[in-house]
């Protein structure tokens, strides 16, 4: 995919421009075209913008910056716009935006990716098994024999059910991000990325392995700005739901959610437990 890159600031541009590439894309770099350059040229054509606005004070770049990202948004392209903290652009209301942090690139990253899989029509990156699952299916195979296949079961019932996968940063460590990041395609907007952690229960403690799960998918949650996290647990003799302390997560086994499943879409399900999550509902 062709991705044009326009900041504010030369090391958020550069900064966009290397996790945009190492993420397979074709970068436009606006600093070797200019606004002028582009107002000229009839060829110009990508599939998505990035714009970045994180001065302090606004620079003379700036204003090449919206200009470029008006002839975008005239001509129709997807644009993503990412500030700093707290920015308010009065000149692009309308515009997606999202806060992000150049000193957290993981995360910024992830922001990308997400905004890249919409651009793409919600069609996951991740390697899908061979294994075909038909929608809203609610009778996977139980008895799992490991934390993997627990959470390839979760991901597939996710992904056979309207919701994308968002890839995992390759320079993450595993304690560094949840198990999985998923969105509902064509309800980007409404619903967000949400964050889930897979916990298979052995043990009698389940309610302090769900606990420590929900302290630290709390802390991904935030970190990300994420709509919320969900941990999806499996184990014998658990109740389907959970209450959980934490802020922004909610916890339901896998059981209840396929028993769900069967008389409800998916969407409607991550609504209701987003709104727990969120207001306690």
């Amino acid at each position: 995919m062709r991705v044009l890159i326009t900041a504010d600031l030369a090391t958020a541009r550069r900064q966009l421009q290397e996790i945009t590439q190492s993420a397979g894309h074709t970068v436009l770099d606006s600093a070797d075209l200019g606004a002028g350059a582009l107002l000229a040229s009839a060829e110009w054509e990508v599939d998505a913008v990035v714009v970045g606005l994180f001065a302090r004070r606004p620079p003379q770049q700036r204003s090449a910056v919206l200009v470029e990202t008006g002839i975008a948004l005239g001509r129709g392209t997807p644009v993503l716009l990412l500030t700093r903290e707290g920015l308010l652009v009065p000149a692009l209301t309308g515009v997606p935006q999202i806060d992000a942090r150049l000193d957290d690139p993981e995360t910024l990253a992830l922001k990308l990716e997400l905004f890249f899989q919409g651009v793409y029509g919600g069609v996951p990156r991740r390697p899908a098994d061979k294994t075909e699952i038909s929608p809203r299916q609610g009778h996977l195979p139980g008895g799992y024999s490991d934390a993997m296949e627990l959470e390839r079961t979760v991901a597939e019932l996710f992904a056979a059910n309207g919701f994308a996968l968002v890839p995992e940063p390759n320079q993450t460590s595993p304690r560094d991000r949840p198990d999985l990041a998923v969105y509902a395609q064509g309800h980007e907007a409404e619903l967000g990325l949400v964050l889930i952690e897979v916990k298979q229960i052995r043990s009698p403690q389940w309610q302090r392995r769900i606990r420590d799960a929900s302290q630290e998918l709390s802390r991904h949650v935030v970190r990300a700005h994420a709509a919320f996290g969900l941990v999806v647990y499996d184990g014998d003799g658990l109740p389907p739901q959970q209450r959980t302390k934490e802020p922004l997560v909610v916890a339901i086994s896998l059981a209840a959610l396929k028993l769900e499943l069967e008389q409800r879409q998916l969407q409607d399900i991550v609504r209701r437990l987003r709104n727990e999550a969120i207001h306690g509902l």
